[in-house]
Order: structure tokens, then sequence, then C-alpha cells
């Protein structure tokens, strides 16, 4: 199996109290014909999934692979099996900080792919 990692540029924003699905895009890392295939689980000793540096005050609900075309905030669309989504949730984190989120999944030409954000609580 083949891991990638990429360190995502985009910064997340979470308000105080709110709770939002957020989508990290893996189409960078994917080859042509290549999709996402797990989210959960173990692969080589790796859980799959969605973690944060934040412990408790960042709750994270259960990822999903993306079973539908999604067209983000610039316009552009990411293909079915190309995406991790997962709802963040806001329960007593300081507004200010700023934590790591960190995206497992394997794919279908067996590949282990890691992509991590950063998610800044505001306001």
């Amino acid at each position: 199996m083949s891991d990638q990692s990429i360190t995502a540029t985009e910064l997340w924003h979470l308000a105080v109290d709110e709770s939002r699905l957020f989508t990290m895009d893996f189409t960078p890392l994917l080859a042509s014909g290549e999709t996402l295939n797990s989210v959960t689980g173990t692969s080589g000793g790796v859980t799959l999934g969605v973690t944060t540096t934040a412990g408790s005050a960042i709750t994270v609900a259960t990822p999903a692979i993306n079973t539908d075309a999604i067209t983000v905030s610039d316009g552009d669309t990411i293909a079915i099996g190309k995406a991790v989504q997962v709802r963040l949730t806001e329960v007593s984190a300081t507004a200010g900080a700023s934590y790591e989120v960190t995206f497992w999944a394997t794919t279908t030409a067996a590949n282990r792919l890691t992509q991590v954000a950063t998610l800044k609580v505001v306001d």
C-alpha cells in the first residue's frame, strides 16, 4: 500500500456554537479513474477517518465519501468518490483557537491518503 499525504492550504472557520458540514477534496491526490473506497476501519495499522487536535472541544461526526457530485464555493465540482465529508460541531473551544483536522482514507488503487486542514474557531 502506498502512502501519500498533503496539507491543505485552505483555512476552515467554525463559529462558537456552530455545527457545519466540511468537505475535504482528495482529487489532487488521485490518479485518473481512482476513487476513495474507505474512510472507516483500519489499513496497515492506521485507523481511517477524521480526527482533530481539539480533543472534546470539537465533536467529529462519522465521515463519509461523497456519493453525489459537490459544487464548492469557487464553482468547481468535485466528482463522486473524490471527497470526504464530515460534520464538525463546536462544543467548548475558545474563539481564536486553531486546530488541525486530519483525514485518512484508502483508494481503489490500494493507496492510503492523508490530508490535513486547519480549523479556526471564530466568534
